[in-house]
């Protein structure tokens, strides 16, 4: 089950593949409440089976509402078996997750399971000596499970590929260095806070000095957080990129833990190979308790890592080259 990478293997950004575009069935949906209304009648509310909405779709189904805003994108059967394989690997390793009893946000208040969170965090913290971050680092998991981390961005640039493929011109404004996008990090700006387990030590430096912006590298996306078999509470991810999508796939043996948006009245089973891609900033969601073991995998971009978020790095005035993905 373990994969790792030795100094100088598998460094290189992997060129993405094309993809075919299936047919998605188009369904505009009309809410009976405000943004607003929705979170004062459910914000923090548990669903279970027992609530019934109105769609739960068993195709890929493309929801919109009157005015074209793209609210939920559910992709069957996409992603690809070998990438799905070697991500399903890497989030079924329980040593990555943090107990979700330990968890400060209401929406987990009471979930078994617990969550992960890779890639770069905007939220700075103390550590155990009293030291403050200066800028945003890597997260503590993506240093001390590295090779986990790593095991996961042929995902991220998949479900990025097929973001831009069903929803075109979606990445215009969000790619790297733009306004909405991945903000660039200062070469001084090092992931220095959390300390280097020594047998990664040279693969975590050597992306460090590869990459100058807070991204996932290879991708457009900034953050990933690993979900196991955690029920969550209806919330709004309120640190995302304001208007910006996320991304997620589940994977495991269970029954039931539907995604539910309350508002929209859709609840979707995701499973194997699927990919849901969903207005989670803005729209209410939750978690259907499962049967059986679920993990799932969510990639996004966090409001204050980007061009128009709170770090603002300066670029060198002669900068070569501007590594791009």
């Amino acid at each position: 089950m373990s994969t790792h990478y030795a100094e100088g293997e598998d460094l290189e950004i992997k060129p993405k593949q094309p993809s075919v575009k299936a047919f998605v069935e188009e369904v505009i949906i009309r809410p009976d409440f405000s943004l607003k209304e929705a979170e004062e009648k459910w914000l923090n509310k548990r669903f279970d089976r027992t609530h019934l909405f109105k769609y739960r779709p068993e195709t890929s189904t493309f929801y919109r509402t009157e005015d074209g805003e793209n609210k939920l994108l559910f992709l069957r059967d996409v992603l690809s078996p070998d990438i799905y394989k070697k991500a399903y690997d890497q989030v079924r390793d329980h040593r990555i997750y943090t107990p979700a009893s330990d968890s400060k946000r209401a929406a987990l208040k009471d979930s078994p399971g617990g969550d992960c969170l890779f890639g770069y965090n905007d939220q700075l913290k103390p550590d155990s000596t009293g030291r403050r971050q200066t800028h945003p680092q890597l997260t503590a998991k993506s240093v001390k499970f590295f090779p986990r981390f790593r095991g996961l961005w042929p995902l991220c640039w998949e479900m990025e590929e097929l973001l831009g493929l069903y929803v075109p011109g979606y990445w215009k404004g969000r790619q790297i260095d733009e306004s909405h996008g991945p903000a660039f990090r200062a070469e001084e700006y090092r992931s220095d806070f959390f300390k280097y387990p020594a047998e990664y030590k040279s693969l975590v430096e050597a992306w460090e000095n590869w990459g100058f912006w807070y991204n996932i590298p290879g991708s457009n996306f900034t953050t990933i957080t690993c979900n196991w078999n955690t029920v969550f509470r209806a919330h709004k991810d309120a640190n995302n990129s304001s208007g910006a999508l996320s991304c997620l796939a589940a994977f495991g043996n269970y029954r039931h833990g539907e995604l539910v948006f309350p508002r929209l009245d859709v609840a979707f089973g995701v499973k194997e190979r699927d990919m849901l891609v969903c207005d989670c900033p803005r729209e209410l969601h939750a978690t259907v308790p499962p049967l059986g073991t679920r993990f799932s995998l969510v990639a996004y971009t966090r409001e204050g890592l980007t061009k128009s978020g709170r770090w603002k790095a300066k670029k060198p005035k002669n900068d070569p080259a501007l590594l791009r993905h």
